[in-house]
C-alpha cells in the first residue's frame, strides 16, 4: 500500500507493509516520490512521519479516527496504548476478524474509534509529539460555493457548445467551411468540449461525495437542508449536461462539410439522424405540444384527435373519420379535406354554425 503525504512540503511518499499476524505491527517506509530513496526517519518531523489524524463524531457518539498518511504502526500504537474503549474499524489487516481481536491495535490499518474520554487522552498524546488533529467536517460554505461554480460552469458550457454547434454543424446557419481541412479544426474543438465535460462531471462527483459525508455528520440538520436544496436546483441541469450529444454534433459537422463541398446533398437523411419515431419521441420529452403526433412511417405522421385521424405526408393531408368532430378544433371559414368511405369531400365548418 502506498500514499502520497501532500500535507507537507515537499510531499513524501509513504510505502506501507500490512502485517498478516496480530503479533506484529504493520510498518511504514518514507521515501522521496521522485526516486523512492528512503529518508532517515530521525530526520523527519512528526507530520512528515504521518502523524496527522482526522476525527469526527459518529451518530452513536463514538469518535472515529482516520490516518490518511500512514497505517497503524508501533509509533501510533503508543498513542492508543491503555485506552480501554479502543476498537479497530474496517478494513482490518486480515480482512475479517472476530470481535475480540478488534481491541488489539495491530488489527487496525487506518481507522479506529474511541469514546470521548479516551479521545481526550489520545489528543493530548498527539499534541505532545507535535502531531496534528483535524476535525473531519464538511465546510458548508465551501461546498455551497462549489455548487454555485458547478452551475455556472454548466451554463457556460451549454451556451458555448450550442452556439458552436449552430455555426459549425447546422446546415441552416449557412456556409461555414472554407476548406475540408477546416473540419479537423472543428472536430478538435468538439474534442476540447468533451474534456471540459469530463472535468465538470468529475467536479460534480466530488460534490456528491462531500454531500454524502455531510449527511452522516451529527447536529448539522440545517446545513444538510440548505445544501440539499441548492444541489436539487442544479440537478436537472446536471442530468441534461451529462447527456449532451456531442457525438451527434460531430456527425452533423461532418455532414455539413460534405454538403458544402458537394460530396453529399442536404436532401437525403444524414446518418446521424435516427428514424423519425426515435427523433420525435425525444422531442416530445421537451415539447409536450407534439404529444398528439404519431409516426406511421418515415414518410408519414398522424395527428390523433377525438373522432378523427389526420394523416400527413409530403403530398397529402387526409382526415379520416367524422368531419363533424373537427368543429371543436376549427374556426370560421376553415376547410378540412375529409376521406369518408374512400370518397374525398371538402367541408366548410364554421364555429357555432350549422353545416349546410
Amino acid at each position: 500500500m502506498e500514499v502520497l503525504n501532500d500535507s507537507v512540503d515537499p510531499p513524501i511518499k509513504v510505502l506501507s507493509k500490512i502485517t498478516r499476524s496480530l503479533n506484529h505491527w504493520s510498518s511504514n517506509k518514507y521515501v522521496d516520490p521522485k526516486d523512492e530513496v528512503p529518508y532517515f526517519e530521525e530526520d523527519l518531523t512528526p507530520t512528515e512521519l504521518g502523524h496527522s489524524y482526522y476525527w469526527k463524531l459518529t451518530t452513536d457518539q463514538w469518535i472515529l479516527v482516520h490516518m490518511p498518511y500512514k497505517v497503524m504502526d508501533s509509533d501510533t500504537g503508543k498513542l492508543v496504548k491503555g485506552l480501554k474503549t479502543y476498537k479497530s474499524c474496517p478494513p482490518y489487516v486480515n480482512g475479517s476478524l472476530p470481535e475480540r481481536h478488534l481491541k488489539n491495535p495491530k488489527s487496525c490499518i487506518k481507522d479506529f474509534r474511541l469514546n470521548k474520554e479516551d479521545f481526550k487522552v489520545f489528543s493530548r498524546r498527539v499534541r505532545l509529539i507535535e502531531g496534528v488533529l483535524t476535525h473531519d467536517e464538511v465546510d458548508v460554505e465551501l461546498l455551497s460555493e462549489d455548487i454555485r461554480v458547478l452551475e455556472n460552469s454548466i451554463d457556460s458550457f451549454n451556451t458555448e457548445l450550442l452556439d458552436f454547434r449552430y455555426e459549425a454543424s447546422l446546415l441552416s446557419s449557412g456556409k461555414y467551411y472554407e476548406s475540408e481541412e477546416h473540419l479537423s479544426e472543428v472536430l478538435n474543438i468538439y474534442r476540447e468540449f468533451r474534456v471540459r465535460q469530463s472535468e465538470i462531471n468529475a467536479r460534480s462527483v466530488k460534490i456528491v461525495v462531500e454531500m454524502d459525508k455531510l449527511s452522516k455528520e451529527t447536529s448539522r440538520e440545517t446545513e444538510k437542508v440548505r445544501i440539499s436544496e441548492e444541489f436539487d436546483h442544479v440537478q436537472k441541469k446536471l442530468n441534461e449536461f451529462r447527456s449532451a450529444p456531442i457525438q451527434r454534433y460531430e456527425r452533423e459537422a461532418i455532414h455539413k462539410c460534405r454538403v458544402e463541398h458537394g460530396k453529399d446533398t442536404n436532401e437525403s437523411v444524414p446518418t446521424y439522424i435516427r428514424d423519425l419515431a426515435h427523433e420525435l419521441n425525444e422531442l416530445k420529452t421537451y415539447y409536450p405540444c407534439l404529444s398528439r403526433l404519431r409516426v406511421v412511417s418515415n414518410d408519414e405522421v398522424g395527428i390523433d384527435l377525438t373522432g378523427v385521424d389526420i394523416s400527413l405526408t409530403k403530398e397529402t393531408v387526409i382526415v379520416r373519420g367524422d368531419p363533424g368532430a373537427l368543429k371543436a378544433y376549427v374556426g370560421d371559414n376553415s376547410s378540412a379535406e375529409v376521406d369518408v368511405g374512400g370518397r374525398r369531400v371538402r367541408s366548410i365548418i364554421g364555429a357555432g354554425q350549422n353545416k349546410k
